[in-house]
């Protein structure tokens, strides 16, 4: 059994001057570059026309984001919905649907977090999980509909378990208990009611799908030794970044398992990647020379679109929200103006 209780910070933070100038916030359909009015941020998330980021607000360390807002996008009015509790905080992981707000408060060592909930139509919060600063371990929730899930360690069984709770009867239940805990597989994924998350079963790597409606879980042996990195799960297929037995990141396997062939399929961008999200039928990845490749998998193959709107600029780091908007924060100089580009859900 390897159980490793490791910390990762899901920091993505920049400095910049403050912005009074209103700007155009339309998000049009082939991509914006939006400018924020902060000094720093982490983790967009959009519905409709509001944007919910955590914020830096006055602090001089633009680590420590430590605000949680509502942004209006049409107008640019900013309401204030949550603030630290830590005296120097990294803020994080936000995540809305209709219904639905979670964050993440974080200390800045990571020692300390908890999981929030936000109802958006009666702004009741509720905590869901905390870590005990004893611990370096990660939540990382994922919200889908009516739950969140994420992984926590079991204090008096030193075990990793994966957790899903129903915010509509306010219930918790432990689904299943990890034998393999690293920061590769802390994070889990939602997609059209299946949940995955990955394991090492005797010197074996696993992909697990449990099923909401049903309550059953699925198994599936993957050709490699270890758990999968990050897997995401994107209409059948089961990405995942995979190391060797060294966890050189330089040395990695990206690619998909189809589930219906059982088969493995290699992707190579660059000599590496650094960041890779899914959507649907849609893969962005930042390879390590920060090259952006974005494809969408029409008529049985990947094909690569460009996005000029971000063509000529930096990009930090990719993710899609639980909407699916592709949401890239951009790399910017101090006192520049924070920036970050959006790509609109595709139909």
């Amino acid at each position: 059994m390897r159980v490793y209780i490791v910390l990762i910070s899901l920091i993505v933070s920049f400095v910049i001057a403050g912005c009074d100038d209103q700007t155009d916030l339309v998000i049009q359909p082939d991509g914006s570059i939006i400018e924020l009015p902060v000094k720093g941020y982490n983790h967009p998330s959009i519905i409709g026309n509001e944007m919910y980021v955590n914020i830096n607000t006055d602090s001089p360390d633009y680590f420590d984001v430590d605000t949680l807002i509502k942004y209006d996008l049409d107008t640019g009015e900013q309401e204030l919905l949550f603030e630290s509790v830590y005296d120097v905080s990294a803020m994080q992981g936000t995540s809305v649907n209709q219904k639905w707000l979670t964050w993440i408060d974080s200390t800045m060592d990571g020692y300390e977090e908890k999981i929030h909930v936000m109802s958006l139509e009666t702004n009741e919060i509720r905590t869901l999980s905390e870590t005990n600063p004893e611990y370096l371990t990660i939540l990382s929730p994922i919200l889908y509909e009516d739950y969140v899930a994420w992984t926590e360690l079991n204090e008096e069984k030193m075990k990793v378990e994966v957790k899903l709770h129903n915010l509509v009867d306010n219930q918790t239940a432990t689904i299943a208990v990890m034998e393999s805990y690293t920061m590769m597989n802390a994070k889990l994924h939602f997609e059209d009611g299946v949940l995955l998350w990955t394991d090492t079963r005797g010197e074996k790597g696993y992909y697990f799908l449990y099923d909401i409606e049903t309550e059953t879980t699925e198994s599936y042996e993957s050709p490699f030794q270890y758990e999968g990195g990050y897997a995401t799960l994107s209409n059948g297929r089961i990405f995942s970044l995979n190391l060797n037995e060294d966890q050189n990141w330089t040395v990695q396997n990206f690619g998909y398992y189809d589930i219906e062939s059982g088969a493995f399929h290699q992707l190579i961008f660059g000599d590496y990647i650094n960041y890779f999200a899914t959507y649907g039928n849609q893969l962005v990845v930042l390879d390590n020379r920060n090259t952006l490749h974005y494809q969408e998998y029409i008529d049985e193959e990947w094909v690569a679109i460009d996005l000029d709107f971000v063509s000529d600029e930096v990009i930090d780091i990719v993710s899609f929200d639980s909407q699916g908007h592709l949401i890239m924060p951009l790399v910017r100089e101090q006192g520049e103006k924070q920036k970050v580009a959006i790509l609109p859900p595709i139909n």
